[in-house]
């Protein structure tokens, strides 16, 4: 970390409806000219500043534009998405705060920030009295806009879970909030694990699947063919019966011709022949 931390080392980033102009003056007074950040292409060398604020308030300022709320939290909602990929890819080099937090005294947060951002530490950056907290928190409920806000985001699992995940995020929350925030990732890393886990068991259930039908396509071709060898060994044993009988006839007729009594009366077979008008038969050995 350089002792002076310039423009180059210091990016700002906010969800929509944080007005950023009384936290960058805090820094230009400490010498300090911070600028916006790029969330698409984000410079590993930077350290970033994520500023966000409680989705109704920037849903308030749209209403009074004549902005629906599901529009405006589908905003905060896509900007909240990308600061949560940011930061769990530039975790070391990414602070996160809660912008209406730290618009209670931009001077001791601006001061604080610098100054964690030097030693590198992670510990809160500012906490303003209970007080203050109370009196803001007190104003915003009793507005009549904030009620219909509040029913737009506890309508949205997705806005509630990603304001959540930034809170345990903040730099700006209690020390006591901070072991949620390891509690948090870890939960993440768990919940990966989980679905590659699950992804994997899925893979292998489709391969034992494929199996089992391949298997029980090899069993139906066996019993077919156990079926075709049953026919084909009666096929043959028919067969070699027949040639037996043939052979046996063929013994018989030989003999037949061999007999005396055949040579005998073939005289005689020839003139009944001759008589009839059949053809004479060749004489066959």
């Amino acid at each position: 970390m350089p002792d002076k931390i310039t423009t180059k080392h210091l990016k700002v980033y906010a969800t929509p409806g944080v007005h950023t102009e009384k936290i960058k003056a805090a820094f230009q007074q400490n010498g300090i000219d911070i600028q916006p950040a790029d969330l698409a292409s984000p410079q590993h060398s930077d350290f970033t500043l994520l500023l966000f604020s409680r989705p109704e308030a920037h849903i308030i300022d749209q209403m009074q534009n004549g902005i629906s709320p599901l529009v405006s939290l589908d905003s905060w909602v896509s900007t909240g998405k990308a600061m949560l990929e940011l930061n769990r890819s530039m975790r070391n080099r990414v602070f996160i705060a809660d912008a209406d937090t730290a618009l209670l005294d931009t001077k001791a947060f601006a001061a604080h920030t610098i100054s964690l951002l030097k030693n590198q530490e992670r510990s809160p950056l500012y906490s303003p009295s209970k007080e203050k907290q109370h009196a803001t928190s007190q104003a915003n409920q009793e507005s009549p806009l904030h009620v219909i806000a509040a029913q737009a985001v506890q309508q949205s699992e997705i806005a509630q879970n990603i304001l959540a995940e930034l809170c345990a995020s903040s730099t700006t929350t209690s020390t006591a909030v901070l072991p949620l925030q390891v509690d948090l990732e870890k939960a993440f890393t768990e919940v990966q694990r989980l679905q590659q886990s699950a992804e994997h068991r899925n893979k292998i259930q489709e391969q034992q699947e494929k199996i089992t039908e391949l298997e029980m396509e090899n069993s139906s071709l066996i019993s077919h063919m156990h079926i075709a060898q049953e026919k084909a060994e009666k096929l043959y044993q028919t067969g070699l019966k027949t040639k037996k009988k043939l052979t046996q006839n063929k013994k018989k007729l030989q003999s037949v011709y061999r007999s005396k009594s055949w040579k005998i009366t073939r005289p005689l077979r020839v003139l009944l022949r001759l008589l009839t008008g059949k053809p004479l038969r060749t004489r066959k050995s």
